[in-house]
């Protein structure tokens, strides 16, 4: 399962998480046939058994996984922060070091604003359901690469421009920025 400094509720967590390769394909696919029916239908098309259908799977095939449509969506918000976190985790290694800090810090806050607002945008009804337990999670905790909260990714960026700046003034940006993001 996911680390994080703030788990997520009973109702969002998966009921197990799949170990076969079979069982991982079968999670996918309920994942994506998740996805399409919340873009593609009306909100209130997505239910369990729609899910199901949409999968080609038995409902109790869906449940043995899943105990909830919200924890359906909670598992594909998951994969999109990973994926972003992997995104920001590769850029600090490659065009982060070419760029002037300034540059960087805008693309990571941009980043952020408009990976969080694709997110939210899928399932504007989840987000308000859930939004207590949303709020206190590190997204980017979630990166395969480390396990780096914005603060971290943030303080790394300051470092990669070491030369251009005094310590002082790297933790000052830190924290100022991490705040703002907050």
């Amino acid at each position: 399962m996911i680390a994080s400094k703030s788990a997520l509720p009973e109702v969002l967590k998966p009921r197990r998480v799949p170990r076969q390769c079979r069982s991982r394909i079968l999670v996918d696919s309920i994942k994506q046939a998740c996805l399409k029916l919340m873009t593609e239908e009306p909100r209130a098309a997505l239910t369990a058994t729609r899910i199901a259908d949409v999968t080609g799977v038995t409902i109790g095939s869906l449940y043995q996984y899943f105990p909830s449509v919200d924890a359906i969506i909670a598992a594909i918000f998951e994969d999109h922060m990973r994926d972003g976190a992997d995104k920001v985790q590769c850029m600090l290694q490659t065009t982060w070091t070419q760029k002037p800090l300034e540059k960087c810090i805008q693309d990571f806050v941009w980043g952020i604003f408009n990976h969080y607002g694709a997110c939210i945008l899928l399932s504007p009804n989840f987000r308000r359901r859930h939004l207590d337990s949303l709020e206190k999670r590190d997204w980017l905790d979630l990166g395969q690469q480390g396990r780096d909260t914005m603060a971290g990714i943030l303080l790394k960026l300051l470092l990669l421009h070491r030369p251009h700046l005094s310590s002082a003034e790297m933790e000052f940006r830190t924290v100022l920025v991490a705040g703002m993001l907050r």
